[in-house]
């Protein structure tokens, strides 16, 4: 057998063996990112643990849920606003949240801060169909 023909195949196949176990590694590490956006996602947690602090925020007309989620975290309500942003869209929080100024507390987990949304806005419009 000629000794360059057993190199040069071993060479290929050490390649091919670096080529899957980097392809393996470039998979479980997207795929890492992607269980840990998808547990944050639908786990989300508070800024703040405890009792927090109240935080007041004004929504300006037309603005959407990116925006209003840029908001959020600016005043340190959230953390991540492209997490807000998902989970707004998928309750489609910009048609259900009128302008305003809303009461917040840090301790509120993502969900809790949308549901409060929806809810004083609920409550407003009540108060103007009664009046």
């Amino acid at each position: 057998m000629n000794i360059n023909k057993v190199l040069f195949n071993f060479i290929k196949i050490a390649f091919s063996i670096m080529i899957i176990l980097l392809l393996v590694y470039v998979l479980s590490h997207f795929a890492g990112k992607a269980y840990g956006f998808g547990y944050s996602l639908f786990n989300d947690e508070s800024v703040t643990k405890g009792e927090g602090k109240e935080v007041k925020i004004v929504i300006k007309s037309g603005m959407s849920n990116k925006e209003i989620g840029e908001l959020l975290k600016k005043k340190g309500l959230i953390k991540d606003s492209n997490l807000f942003w998902i989970q707004s869209e998928m309750v489609s929080l910009s048609s259900k949240v009128r302008p305003g100024t809303y009461v917040l507390n840090t301790s509120m987990s993502v969900d809790e801060i949308i549901n409060k949304m929806i809810k004083q806005n609920e409550t407003s419009e009540k108060q103007i169909q009664t009046q």
